[in-house]
C-alpha cells in the first residue's frame, strides 16, 4: 500500500510541477546555477530514500521542497528569457 501511496504522491507532484515548468529550466539550472542544481540532486535523493523506505511524511516534505525549488527556478528562468 505504501508503494502505491508513494507513487501517487510523486506522480501528483510532478503533474503540479509541469503546470508551471518552463522547458529548458533544468538545462539552465545545471549550466548556470550549480548550487541550485546540487540542491535539486539532494532533494531527489531525499525523495528516493523516503519513497524506498515508505516514509510518507518525509516524502511529502521532500516533494514539497523539490516542487518549490523547481517552480521558483522556473519562474526565474522565464524572467531571464524575456
Amino acid at each position: 500500500m505504501r508503494v502505491i501511496d508513494s507513487a501517487l504522491l510523486i506522480d501528483s507532484t510532478l503533474r503540479e510541477i509541469a503546470k508551471s515548468y518552463t522547458p529548458g529550466t533544468l538545462r539552465w539550472i545545471k549550466k548556470t546555477r550549480p548550487k541550485d542544481w546540487a540542491r535539486l540532486l539532494v532533494e531527489e535523493q531525499r525523495i528516493n530514500k523516503a519513497a524506498t523506505e515508505g516514509d510518507l511524511i518525509a516524502l511529502r516534505e521532500s516533494l514539497s521542497a523539490y516542487q518549490k525549488l523547481i517552480v521558483g527556478l522556473s519562474k526565474k528562468f522565464e524572467e531571464k528569457k524575456e
